[in-house]
């Protein structure tokens, strides 16, 4: 294609027209044409007979049915129509009730979460109603402990005060235990009932373990406990060599006939014999381990829960000790009484204090403590009296007096009085703990509400200082028993609005989807009649104006990316602007030719050919002003001459046949291009 030169003050940019032609991709522009096979001159393909008549056949079948389908679609479209303001009015009322839902679910929660706040100030702070609750649940559990497995007809039953563990993995939370000392046929066991519980109100612990052993102190090391202990609950697994592991029950108190959830708790009963190392010192070291993925996934003590907790039996063991050395002195009045009432002297030398010592733990084993005891209490005037007789009447070596001083035993702490519960008075009115077989894990605001109103009834009832604030809490509980009527109303009418939605929306989403499907149909029915009737007409293919502009542009655009080597002198970054488009028919054929006219050169080059016209319009171009002509100006500038006189365009096709055409749109120009197809 012969391209007159340009000098780089004369054009700010260069222009590419580029010619496609309609019936298959873009001309091929060349200087020196390649002469392709010719035909004579008006000799046109030949199609068959048969070929023809099965090619109309074709084409009648195929406009038949795109005009089958014409009435489907429009019954489609018309269903479709209907449908659409149904479903979008169902939107809207959906988005309405939700919205009211979302309101009402609001405002129930704030209060709930308010009245949760004023229950727990009325029953004496967070802090208070956790540890009277949890405290009220270990002592219950000794109990029932103690009636479920015999310990009733035990010789010796003393329960001692709880004691608090240190819990801070758990803020708000307590854990505490509660011992227990029992004696069955001569067997000395500690019962401890370990509890722990989260803030008041608040629950999100289940799946609990106690991972625990035996211990000789709080810094001593692990071991296992001795034979004949028992758990309750009784499941009980070995964790290691030195451990166990024991499922944690879940307990609820019951309020007027209802379990308040929100405020569970969770222990197990431990029974252990005070055998070993466990008669002199010691208790049971314990974790808790968490199977429900919560966190954390161990309890433990101390600040930073890293420690072991500690259930110190040493109440326990005080408590037999003094019992032991008590029977003890006992015996040996007895035995002292019984030798003045035979007239036998009484010496205690050395071998004698043996002696009687043997005696004494002879009898305390053959009789037992309590008996001991009661026969102590009744000759203990006349033994006291005859053994001031005998010890008057003789002497006691110095020496003997040394031994026995250095040979007394240490003395015990005092004991500790048996427990009495000091519980608020509202703690009373629980009326049992029931164990739970499983915590739902999402719990309904009407759930909540519930535990609350319990709670301020129990509270109410009790009087003192919090009973009106307690009946106001009442009289709010049952306005938010009608909040949640309305919420639970405003739900109910959501899902109906919903379910309407989605019906509509399934009947306007399937007409629609079949009218897509049928106008799919036809348009594909359509193109097959198309191609159909091109065949018709002596040809392979049919290019359309859209796929002709389609070709030019992506022509245009691979022009610029390979001539990098072209006219333009500069090596600065060049862009493509679009000017204007032409289609012509070309006379003597059945085609067209597109042609489009780029800007191309660097982006100020390009900025300043395309500027808006002056404001007394004198120059104006097409990408500018969106007209269908170039200004004569930038015709100059970009073809590179001052001529307008019309380009020719000259179209050589295969039958050697040559044929111009011309269009006035800037210097004078011959463009080759070879049309390869037959032309019919």
């Amino acid at each position: 294609m012969p391209v007159p030169a340009v000098s780089s003050a004369a054009a700010p940019a260069m222009a590419h027209p580029v010619i496609t032609r309609a019936f298959g991709g873009p001309l091929r522009l060349a200087p020196s044409p390649r002469r392709p096979r010719s035909r004579p001159h008006g000799c046109t393909p030949v199609l068959a007979t048969a070929s023809f008549e099965e090619l109309r056949t074709a084409a009648s079948e195929a406009v038949a049915s795109a005009q089958s389908k014409l009435p489907l679609l429009e019954q489609a479209k018309t269903t479709a129509e209907r449908a659409k303001d149904p479903a979008a009015d169902a939107e809207r009322v959906w988005q309405e009730a939700h919205a009211r839902l979302t309101r009402l679910q609001q405002e129930a929660n704030s209060t709930i979460k308010q009245l949760r706040e004023d229950v727990t100030a009325a029953a004496g702070g967070e802090e208070g109603a956790t540890a009277a609750l949890l405290e009220r649940h270990v002592s219950e559990r000794l109990e029932h402990y103690r009636v479920n497995h015999n310990l009733v007809a035990s010789n010796d039953w003393k329960v001692y005060a709880p004691r608090d563990l240190p819990l801070s993995s758990i803020p708000g939370g307590r854990m505490m235990y509660q011992l227990a000392a029992a004696e069955v046929e001569g067997a000395k066991y500690a019962v401890v009932a370990l509890g722990i519980a989260n803030p008041f109100l608040f629950d999100n612990l289940r799946s609990l373990l106690l991972h625990w052993g035996c211990t000789e102190g709080a810094h001593a090391g692990w071991s296992q406990p001795p034979k004949g202990w028992h758990t309750s609950p009784g499941v009980s697994t070995p964790a290691g060599s030195l451990a166990w592991e024991t499922v944690l029950g879940a307990f609820a108190p019951v309020m007027q006939g209802e379990p308040v959830i929100d405020s569970a708790a969770y222990s197990v009963v431990l029974q252990v014999p005070l055998e070993g190392s466990l008669e002199l010192r010691g208790g049971i070291k314990a974790v808790l381990k968490r199977t429900d993925g919560g966190q954390p996934e161990w309890i433990k003590a101390g600040q930073h829960n890293n420690g072991d907790f500690f259930l110190d039996f040493q109440p326990v063991i005080n408590h037999f000790e003094r019992r032991r050395r008590e029977a003890q002195a006992a015996a040996l009045v007895q035995a002292r009484s019984a030798a003045l009432a035979r007239g036998d002297l009484w010496e205690e030398d050395e071998d004698e204090e043996e002696e009687e010592e043997e005696a004494v733990d002879a009898a305390v084993d053959a009789k037992g403590a309590d008996k001991l005891a009661a026969r102590d209490s009744a000759d203990a005037p006349s033994a006291a009296k005859a053994k001031g007789k005998v010890v008057a009447g003789r002497k006691v070596p110095a020496k003997a007096k040394k031994k026995k001083a250095k040979e007394e035993l240490p003395p015990l702490p005092e004991e500790e009085p048996a427990y009495v519960p000091k519980l608020p008075e509202w703690v009373g009115r629980v009326q049992q703990f029931v164990q739970l077989s499983d915590l739902p894990q999402d719990r309904t605001l009407a759930l909540h509400l519930k535990c609350l109103n319990s709670l301020a009834t129990a509270i109410a009832e009790e009087g003192g200082p919090h009973g009106m604030e307690a009946r106001v809490l009442l009289q709010r509980c049952r306005e938010a028993e009608d909040l949640l009527h309305q919420h639970d109303l405003a739900e109910l009418s959501s899902r109906a609005a919903q379910q309407e939605k989605e019906q509509l929306q399934a009947i306007y989403k399937s007409a629609s989807d079949e009218s897509s499907h049928l106008m799919l149909e036809l348009t594909s029915a359509a193109e097959a009649a198309r191609r159909t009737a091109v065949k018709l007409r002596g040809r392979e293919t049919e290019v359309t104006q859209r796929d002709l502009e389609a070709v030019a542009q992506q022509t245009a655009q691979e022009l610029l990316k390979k001539n990098i080597k072209g006219v333009w002198p500069f090596k600065e970054d060049r862009q493509l602007v679009f000017v204007q488009q032409k289609v012509m028919e070309v006379a003597g054929m059945d085609a067209a030719v597109v042609v489009q006219v780029y800007v191309e050169g660097t982006k100020e080059a390009v900025k300043a050919a395309t500027a808006p016209p002056p404001a007394n319009g004198a120059a104006k171009n097409g990408a500018a002003a969106g007209s269908a002509e170039v200004d004569a100006t930038l015709v100059a500038a970009t073809m590179g001459s001052d001529s307008t006189a019309p380009a020719t365009f000259v179209l050589k096709t295969s039958d050697g046949k040559w044929r111009s055409w011309k269009q006035g749109h800037g210097a004078s120009c011959n463009f080759y291009a070879e049309l390869p197809l037959p032309m019919p």
